[in-house]
């Protein structure tokens, strides 16, 4: 009975190194008459997240790059503009009659302002380093 056991498994491995062996001798995949080049992609790429994806045709990762970068892009924005709102109120709150409780909220709003708009900016270092790769 072991003898039998051991046969089927020898013969199972010596299909398989058949198949394996009948693989590797295929002729090989002509390759395509103009290559892309990586180069050229990451350099479009780095212009603007999705250009890349164009110049390879993965057209499919192209609103996910551009769309990452444009809200990136607006994140900081609108995060540096009430930044500097805030800043003005804390400020304000500085040089006016404001008890230290309401100095501490508005100083921690805008920090919070500049913490967002700081990572929103390296959302947006992200995105174009992996459209890049």
């Amino acid at each position: 009975m072991r003898q039998r056991i051991l046969g089927i498994i020898l013969s199972a491995l010596l299909c398989c190194v058949q198949a394996y062996a009948a693989d590797s001798t295929a002729a090989p995949v002509p390759t395509p008459l103009t290559e892309k080049s990586p180069t050229t992609a990451v350099l479009w790429s780095l212009a603007l997240p999705g250009l890349g994806q164009y110049y390879t045709e993965s057209y499919w990762k192209i609103p996910l790059f551009t769309g990452g970068a444009l809200a990136s892009a607006w994140l900081i924005v609108d995060n540096h503009a009430k930044y500097q709102d805030a800043d003005a109120a804390y400020l304000a709150a500085l040089d006016g009659n404001a008890s230290s409780a309401e100095i501490a909220r508005r100083l921690r709003v805008r920090e919070a302002y500049r913490d967002n708009r700081d990572v929103a900016g390296l959302a947006l270092v992200a995105t174009y380093l992996i459209a890049a790769v």
